[in-house]
Formats: C-alpha cells, sequence, structure tokens
C-alpha cells in the first residue's frame, strides 16, 4: 500500500497546478473572445457587419474582373465613339472602381469595434452609384451615334453589369439599386428617344425586366446570406458551449484528482495510525489466548481472548480492504490465490458477525454442504 500511495501522491504532485490554473485561463480567454466576435441570432446589427465584410471581399476581389470588363466595352464602343470620349469615360470608370476599391479596402482594414454599420454602408451605396453612372455614361455616349446595332450593345452591356453587379453587391441590395439604375435609366432613356416602334417597346419591357429580375435575385441572394450567417452564429455557439463544457469537464477532472490525491494521503496515514495500536491488540489477546502466563480463572476470559483475537484480525482485514481501493483505483490490485476451504470461511464470518448479531438478538443460521470442495481464490477479497 506504501507503494501505491506514494505513486499516487507522486503523480498528483507532478501535475503542475499553475499549468493548469493557465490552461483554464486561456480556455476562459479563448471563449470569451470567441463570444464576442460571434453574433447572436438576434443581433441584426452583428449580421450587418458580417453582410458588410462580405461585400467588401467581394468588390476587392471582382475589382479586376470588372476592369476587364471596361476595357471590353471601350473597345466595343470605339465603333461608335470617338477615341477622346472613350478615353475620357474610361479614366473615369477606373476612378470610380478605384473609389470603390479603395473603401472596401479601408473597411476591412478598420477594427470590428469601432465600426459603424450604416455609416460604412452609405459608402457602399455611394461608390457603386458612382460606377452605375459612369456605366450609364457610356449607354450616353454610344446613343449619340444613333445606330441602330448600338441598342444590342447596351443590352448586352446592361446584361454583363447587372449580372456581375448582383453576384458582387448581393449582400447589400441597395448597393445593387445604385449600381443598375442609372444605367438602366440611360437605357430606357437611348430606346425612348429613338422611333418608338413595337421592337423598341420589347426591348423597354426587356430592360425593365431585366432590371426587376436582377433586383429579385440580389434579395434572394441577400436572405440566402443572412441564413448561412445565421448557421454560422448557431456554430459558434454550439462550440463555445462545448469549449464551456469542456473547461467545466477539465476542472471537474482536476478537482476529482485532487480528491482522490488527499484519500490516499489520508488512507496512507491512518493505515499507519490504526495499524500500530492494533498490531499490539492482536498480540496481547493473542498472548491471552494462549495463556502464556497462566491459565484464566474464568473459562469465559478464554473465549473473550478468542473473541478479541478475531475482532482485531477481522478490523485489520477491513483496514487493508479499504486501503485496497487506492490499489485498484492504480490498478495494480493483486490477488493472493490460494486453495480456500469454504465452510472454514462462512463459520469464521459467522462467528465474526455473532457478537453484533447477539446484541440485536438476530439468530444466523450456517447452511453450509460439509463436502464442498476447495476453491482456488483470494480468501481476503472473497470473506
Amino acid at each position: 500500500m506504501t507503494d501505491v500511495t506514494a505513486e499516487i501522491i507522486a503523480r498528483g504532485c507532478a501535475s503542475d497546478p499553475a499549468a493548469a490554473t493557465r490552461r483554464g485561463r486561456l480556455a476562459a480567454a479563448l471563449r470569451e473572445a470567441r463570444e464576442k466576435l460571434t453574433p447572436s441570432a438576434s443581433s441584426q446589427s452583428g449580421f450587418d457587419v458580417e453582410l458588410l465584410r462580405l461585400f467588401a471581399k467581394g468588390r476587392r476581389s471582382s475589382a479586376p474582373a470588372m476592369a476587364v470588363l471596361g476595357g471590353a466595352a471601350v473597345t466595343v464602343a470605339a465603333t461608335w465613339v470617338a477615341m477622346d470620349a472613350i478615353l475620357i469615360w474610361l479614366a473615369l470608370d477606373f476612378a470610380a472602381l478605384g473609389v470603390a476599391y479603395r473603401i472596401a479596402g479601408k473597411f476591412l482594414d478598420t477594427e470590428e469595434t469601432t465600426l459603424d454599420a450604416s455609416r460604412w454602408r452609405r459608402k457602399f451605396v455611394f461608390g457603386e452609384t458612382l460606377q452605375g453612372i459612369a456605366w450609364a455614361a457610356i449607354v450616353w455616349l454610344v446613343s449619340q451615334s444613333g445606330d441602330p446595332d448600338a441598342r444590342s450593345f447596351v443590352l448586352v452591356l446592361l446584361l454583363l453589369v447587372a449580372a456581375m453587379n448582383t453576384a458582387i453587391s448581393a449582400s447589400i441590395p441597395s448597393a445593387v439599386t445604385g449600381a443598375m439604375t442609372p444605367m438602366t435609366v440611360a437605357i430606357l432613356g437611348f430606346l425612348c428617344s429613338a422611333s418608338f416602334t413595337n421592337g423598341n417597346l420589347s426591348l423597354i419591357e426587356f430592360a425593365c425586366g431585366t432590371q426587376a429580375y436582377f433586383m429579385l435575385l440580389a434579395r434572394k441572394l441577400h436572405r440566402a446570406s443572412l441564413e448561412a450567417l445565421s448557421f454560422q452564429a448557431e456554430k459558434n455557439e454550439l462550440i463555445a458551449e462545448l469549449e464551456q463544457a469542456k473547461v467545466n469537464s477539465d476542472l471537474a477532472r482536476r478537482r476529482a484528482e485532487a480528491a482522490n490525491l488527499a484519500q490516499s494521503r489520508f488512507l496512507a496515514t491512518m493505515s499507519h495510525e490504526l495499524r500500530t495500536p492494533l498490531n499490539a491488540i492482536l498480540g496481547f489477546s493473542e498472548v491471552m489466548k494462549g495463556e502464556l502466563f497462566g491459565s484464566h480463572a474464568v473459562a469465559s476470559y478464554k473465549e473473550y481472548s478468542y473473541d478479541i483475537h478475531a475482532s482485531g484480525q477481522h478490523l485489520l482485514m477491513l483496514i487493508n480492504e479499504i486501503l485496497d481501493l487506492s490499489r485498484i483505483e492504480a490498478g495494480r490490485f493483486d490477488l493472493k490465490e490460494e486453495a480456500v476451504v469454504l465452510p472454514h470461511l462462512v463459520e469464521d464470518c459467522r462467528h465474526l458477525l455473532g457478537l453484533r448479531a447477539k446484541k440485536r438478538r438476530i439468530a444466523i443460521e450456517k447452511a453450509v454442504e460439509p463436502d464442498l470442495p476447495r476453491i482456488w481464490t483470494d480468501e481476503r477479497a472473497i470473506r
């Protein structure tokens, strides 16, 4: 038992309480940071910031594609527009694209705790409106040519710009409106200024239908983004709860280990404190039982000495059994197996319990077959 207790105590002392405390504080800090960064399902302002972040990332990543589209539009528009006007428009388009890119970059570089969602949303809508005005300007330039083929060009340009803006700006529906409205108005003005025919009427309906369709698509994408953010928030809350449960579990485990260590220390101390007087009781009762210094004057004294010695052995056995719990927990409980006569073991147990049963007026009856074979077991464990 001493070895087992020493091992458990050494193992408990080997764990660094300071390290455990640091781990607990780190887990608590991590959980607190996650809760700060995680918007709750009912926090629309938190979702607003995330939606703005999605928009800013999309705007920055799409800037090269929008620049390429502007270059392609300039190449085709050069058929109807003078080169100097085309170059001026291209400079204005790149400037508007640069403004939107710059606003998105500043937003992503700003700390989330200092963000004003409404103010940044207005900035994004302003940047998208500038780009919409730039695209409306090229429609106006092309419309000055009076070429019927220009109608096909502006309609195709409307489809391309509307599709790209819807995909990029869906997280802010007002930005989609700001980007598409100037161009749509310019195209409608271009078509209405031409000779009013059934063909122009169909094109006007097509332009209006395209505007309505992409606006509806932007709304649906916006709702899909909100649902995705809501699922992300719920997932983060579950992760935070799991982390909290893990911290609580680790704390409970450390408390259980500390309690187990205290129990082992207590048992190690009580083992020595109890066995010392118990050994004296067993020794003196054995002397009295053997009548080494003379026969007892009263025959009952000899029987009492037997009872004292048997009770002392029983108490010692109980102490050993209690101490064996630590061995079992450490996985080092060794059985001392031997051939045991079961009737004798039953008789010893009956005799030990007889004194307490007699005080309570309880009769213990023994029913054991006399010819039972010996069993191979640990006598103390089976007792």
